[in-house]
């Protein structure tokens, strides 16, 4: 075969989301075609693709070099920056891609989210209405230009202006309902997403729909949340969401025992469910079922680990309060595991979160702030710190996290309230 026909070949593999097979196949055409740009670019985005990001940049970066009007090269590379939160480097790669090929929705769009993280909201707003302009149809970005605008200082209600105007606008687009429901969650009116969320449903029932509604009827409605969760499991009767949001409401009713049955039966329709096992045996331990919960968190951790589910394991311990000290013991562990530097936050985030509710109020600041050098307009981590903060008598510096831990994460106050945690 010839490098261009192994080209061609990965291409298809790429859409069929064969992922191995079509970087093998760019290695290939690579190696028969030294000069091929394409080949590099392409074998670089099968790397992304399979959550190779070291190697992903080795290859735009070569594509790029070899070819600087290659616009897929920098916008590759400026996504794996982007992941990574090298955000400078990011805006001035996607820049790059943008002056080659300037209609390119993905780079404006990105590049506007970059330019969002770091504060700048007249060039992302600007990126927004570019990318708008280019695609009238992209219904989420009137849903990111409302809540930009509202970070810009307009007013709440322009973000429900927004959610009534979309529905008005493509009445016959489930996705509009979608974001307006999304978009009436944030301001708490979730009587307006209830009404949203059953449009939608009336032109494209899914599983998902049906447990988003569940989630925002009036906890009195106990027979509308249930009737909308049988209606999500008989689309999938697979679908964990359904069982998670069937369990968390018996929780919030006191019975621990149905929770529990949930689990049971999520673990029936699929065996590979780690954050079920994990919430059961939180619920068996609160229960007095020791024995039992060992079991189910001895089951997670006897499965294939990686960083990003030992931080679940430990998050999930930490939210639920208990077992405090093994969950400490198993976020550091997931420090030792490969992963991208940008994702540590993650887990700082669920250490400082573990020694806050173990009362080491200044080892969980420390934690928030590892988090908030790596993303520092992360909600959860400055509302946590403001907690921290405020229990150690620092009520200005506490204040000032709780309002940004907010801004930055609306629901930041309620999670933690959930939680059990209040400032």
């Amino acid at each position: 075969m010839s490098p261009m026909e192994y080209i061609r070949r990965g291409k298809l593999e790429l859409d069929e989301e064969d992922y191995k097979q079509a970087l093998a196949d760019f290695t290939q055409a690579a190696t028969l075609d030294a000069q091929s740009d394409e080949a590099v670019v392409y074998r670089a985005f099968a790397h992304y693709r399979l959550e190779e990001n070291q190697e992903a940049r080795s290859d735009y970066t070569l594509a790029s070099k070899s070819n600087p009007h290659n616009a897929m090269a920098w916008r590759g590379l400026a996504l794996v920056e982007f992941d990574n939160l090298e955000l400078d480097a990011a805006i001035k790669d996607f820049t790059r891609s943008l002056e080659i090929e300037a209609d390119n929705h993905s780079a404006l769009t990105h590049r506007a989210q970059a330019y969002w993280s770091i504060n700048d909201f007249d060039h992302a707003m600007a990126d927004i209405d570019a990318a708008l302009r280019l695609q009238p149809d992209w219904i989420e970005g009137y849903g990111w230009r409302a809540r930009l605008h509202e970070e810009m200082g307009g007013d709440k209600e322009d973000i429900a202006a927004t959610a009534a105007g979309v529905m008005a606008d493509f009445p016959d687009k489930a996705d509009a309902y979608d974001i307006a429901g999304q978009l009436y969650e944030e301001l708490s009116r979730y009587d307006d997403a209830v009404r949203a969320f059953t449009a939608e449903l009336r032109l494209e029932p899914s599983a998902r729909t049906y447990v988003m509604r569940a989630h925002d009827r009036p906890k009195s409605d106990r027979k509308g949340k249930e009737s909308d969760l049988a209606a999500a499991l008989s689309l999938d009767a697979g679908f964990y969401p359904a069982y998670r949001e069937r369990a968390e409401e018996a929780v919030d009713a006191g019975d621990l025992e149905t929770a529990v049955t949930a689990y049971s039966a999520a673990l029936e329709s699929q065996k590979d469910l780690p954050d079920a096992l994990v919430r059961r045996g939180i619920l068996l331990m609160k229960l007095g079922k020791t024995d039992l919960a060992a079991r189910d968190f001895a089951a997670v951790r006897a499965q294939p680990t990686t960083w990003d589910q030992l931080n679940h394991l430990c998050w999930t311990k930490a939210t639920g309060g208990v077992d405090l000290e093994t969950a400490l013991a198993e976020c550091d562990a997931s420090f030792t595991m490969p992963w991208l530097e940008s994702s540590r936050s993650v887990t700082w985030n669920s250490r400082g979160f573990i020694l806050l509710r173990l009362g080491r109020y200044q080892e969980a600041i420390a934690s928030y702030d590892n988090a908030l050098k790596i993303n520092p307009i992360s909600g959860m981590p400055l509302y946590g710190r403001g907690v921290a903060r405020m229990r150690m008598g620092d009520r200005a510096g506490g204040e000032a996290d709780l309002a940004q831990g907010v801004h930055f994460y609306y629901r930041a106050a309620e999670d933690f309230a959930r939680y059990g945690i209040t400032p």
